[in-house]
């Protein structure tokens, strides 16, 4: 699936109730075929999804057209999360 990353954001916290160390990694992009502009809403909205750690060193362009494929894993109550699990640089975007 080709997406556009616009950014990248790691996180790396202690959760006050549990004391857990948690760590991971938001992917920030854009779907372009998702595009229906209705009477509310024009334009593409910003998505983000977790990113697998392997992932990361592999976004190293920022904007730009990536293939991108996405595995979907479970949480603490076993409902499906989608999570970026791979991506592959298709063409840089110069901004200015």
């Amino acid at each position: 699936m080709k997406i556009l990353i616009i950014a990248v954001k790691s996180y790396d916290f202690v959760n006050k109730d549990t004391g857990e160390r948690i760590q991971g990694t938001n992917v920030h992009y854009l779907d372009p075929v998702m595009h229906e502009d209705t009477a509310n809403q024009k334009g593409l909205f910003p998505l983000k999804v977790p990113a697998l750690t392997r992932v990361i060193e592999k976004i190293t362009t920022l904007p730009a057209f990536y293939e991108a494929d996405f595995r979907q894993r479970p949480d603490s109550k076993g409902r499906p999360v989608l999570t970026l699990a791979d991506v592959s640089l298709l063409k840089e975007l110069d901004l200015d």
